[in-house]
């Protein structure tokens, strides 16, 4: 393991409520047990390109012979299965780095278009990301123009509906015989 993958493994146990001045220099995928299950997936959770270096570390293995051909690029990615993908992100640092950097890039194109949930407006804002304060401020603005267009509209129809009350009248006073 490197002092890295150590200082994550620490990090891990303090999460999960255990001291790791006990615990073995060890890669956590090595071993079993409840406390070995937290540390991999937190691991897994927070610092998923380690998490792959640590599993492949530990299982050499571990690719499978699809997700080998996809590395050599004897095999087309978009042609596997979505086990084989996922035995990428598991066993492979760099696809794992260039997915999360994909997903990213994807994520803050849609940041900047606008285009995200109220979960991911949520997030940007406990990270405390700027931008979660500009696109809220667009949000209100548009919801401003909103109102104002609908209160136009309103406005337009209730003269529209003056003007033909008043027309409706005026055709019924000729129709009568009475001059307007």
């Amino acid at each position: 393991m490197t002092p890295e993958d150590r200082k994550i493994v620490r990090e891990a146990l303090l999460a999960a409520g255990k001291d790791p001045s006990t615990a073995s220099n060890a890669n956590p995928w090595s071993k079993t047990g409840a406390v070995a299950m937290f540390v991999q997936d937190f691991i897994g959770k927070n610092h998923p390109v380690r998490a792959a270096h640590m599993r492949r570390e530990h299982n050499p293995d571990g690719l499978s012979l699809d997700a080998q051909c996809v590395l050599d690029k004897t095999l087309n990615p978009e042609e596997v299965l979505p086990e084989v993908l996922q035995n990428l992100y598991e066993f492979e640092p760099k696809y794992t780095k260039h997915l999360i950097n994909q997903q990213k890039a994807a994520f803050d194109a849609r940041v900047a278009s606008g285009d995200i949930s109220m979960g991911e407006l949520i997030q940007l804002e406990e990270a405390g990301d700027p931008r979660a304060a500009e696109l809220q401020s667009k949000a209100e603005a548009q919801r401003a123009q909103q109102k104002a267009n609908q209160a136009t509209a309103e406005a337009a129809l209730a003269m529209q509906s003056r003007e033909q009350t008043r027309q409706q009248a005026k055709a019924e006073a000729i129709s009568s015989g009475r001059v307007f």
